[in-house]
């Protein structure tokens, strides 16, 4: 015999990780539109301060279940952040200040490497070596 009441739980707990999911990829998706934003603004030299308030909100409120789409967010959120504390002339915040994974973490820190050699050759071709030393520096050492 079929338990009808085990269905019914059965039913529930999956249709509440599916809207936990759906949730999770809305978020993600803002999440990384703002990080691209954050970082299109820092190529161009323009203040993020308002745009990394936001971000940070929104990854406080980004649901915790952690699937691709979450990593993915979290990895552009780690990117953006770092990016702007390099260009800012800042310390990079850590995993833990930024309250993601290790791998996230680590990701980011990869794309960032390729955002600096773009700001590298953006800044070489203004003339200034200083900042460009800075990057190789920074980069020779990740």
């Amino acid at each position: 015999m079929i338990d009808a009441n085990l269905f019914a739980i059965l039913r529930q707990e999956i249709h509440s990780a599916d809207e936990q999911r759906e949730q999770t990829i809305l978020a993600s998706r803002e999440i990384i539109h703002l990080s691209k934003q954050i970082i299109y603004a820092l190529h161009r030299d323009q203040n993020v301060t308002a745009l990394l308030a936001v971000i940070e909100q929104r990854v406080r409120s980004l649901p915790s279940l952690v699937n691709s789409h979450h990593s993915v967010a979290c990895q552009e959120y780690v990117e953006a952040v770092t990016y702007a504390a390099f260009v800012a002339e800042q310390p990079l915040p850590s995993s833990t200040d930024l309250k993601v994974r290790a791998e996230d973490y680590v990701a980011g820190l990869c794309d960032l490497s390729g955002e600096l050699v773009r700001k590298a050759v953006s800044v070489a071709t203004k003339g200034d070596v200083v900042f460009v030393q800075r990057i190789f520096n920074f980069v020779s050492v990740l």
